[in-house]
C-alpha cells in the first residue's frame, strides 16, 4: 500500500462535476500517477475563504511524501460562517459547507447558463434572496476580495514551505492584479484552449479534459522535485 497521500482542496474544478462517472475526475488519474491515496475536500461553488479554513483544518496531517493541491475558486465568490443567534436565509437558497468546526454558507445560485464565457468574466448576479443582494449590493468590493486572495495565497505558500504544493487558478480574470501564473494553469483558459468543456451550457471538465489536466498538473508536480 502505498503512504503517499494527495490532498485536494478547491471547488467544482477538483470534482468530476457534471459528469456521470465519478471515477472520471482528475483526481483519480492524478493519484494513479503519482501512486497515491487521495482526499479530496472540494466543494462545489465554494470560495477562497472556505478553500483556505479547509487546508488550515488538515495542515497538521500532511506527510513530507505528500502531494497537496490547490484549485482557488474566484474572488467573487463569497460565503458567509453561521453563528449561534444570526439571523440567516433558508436553508433552500443556500449551499452550506463545513471547516475548522464551523458552517459556511452562501447563496445556492443557479446552474443554468453555467457556461465557460461567464468564467471569464465572473460578476455577482442578484439571487432573489435579500440577504445575498444586500451584501453585494451594499458592501462587496473586487479589490477587497482581491486583497483578501492575496492573503490567503501568501499563508498557504508560507504553511506549506517545505511541502510538495501546487496551486491552479480559476481563470486568468481570477487572479488579474493578484498573482502571475502559466496561462495552462487556469482551467478556464485551459477548457477553451483544449475544448474540452462538457457542453456549452456546462464549462466544467469533460472526461477527457480531465485526464489531460490530470497529465498537465503530473507534469507541474514533477517540477516540483
Amino acid at each position: 500500500m502505498t503512504n503517499k497521500t494527495l490532498w485536494i482542496f478547491g471547488d467544482s474544478h477538483c470534482l468530476p462535476y457534471g459528469l456521470p462517472d465519478p471515477t472520471v475526475g482528475w483526481e483519480d488519474h492524478l493519484a494513479r500517477m503519482l501512486k497515491a491515496k487521495s482526499k479530496n475536500f472540494a466543494e462545489p461553488g465554494c470560495d477562497n475563504l472556505f478553500i483556505f479554513s479547509s487546508i488550515l483544518d488538515k495542515v497538521k496531517k500532511f506527510k513530507n511524501k505528500d502531494v497537496i493541491v490547490v484549485g482557488w475558486s474566484h474572488p467573487s465568490r463569497k460565503s458567509f460562517i453561521r453563528e449561534t443567534g444570526m439571523s440567516y436565509p433558508l436553508a433552500q437558497h443556500c449551499i452550506s459547507y463545513t471547516a475548522q468546526g464551523k458552517t459556511f454558507f452562501r447563496s445556492k445560485g443557479s446552474k443554468a447558463n453555467d457556461t465557460l464565457r461567464k468564467w471569464f468574466s465572473m460578476k455577482p448576479k442578484q439571487s432573489g434572496v435579500e440577504y445575498f443582494d444586500r451584501w453585494f449590493k451594499d458592501y462587496y468590493n473586487i479589490h477587497e476580495q482581491k486583497i483578501n486572495f492575496t492573503a490567503y495565497l501568501r499563508a498557504v505558500d508560507n504553511l506549506l514551505a517545505n511541502k510538495k504544493y501546487l496551486s491552479f487558478y480559476f481563470s486568468k480574470d481570477s487572479v488579474k492584479g493578484v498573482t502571475k501564473v502559466p496561462k495552462l494553469l487556469c482551467q478556464a483558459e485551459f477548457i477553451a484552449k483544449h475544448n474540452v468543456a462538457i457542453s456549452k451550457n456546462d464549462g466544467h471538465l469533460n472526461a477527457k479534459g480531465h485526464k489531460l489536466w490530470a497529465e498537465t498538473l503530473y507534469r507541474s508536480i514533477r517540477s516540483l522535485q
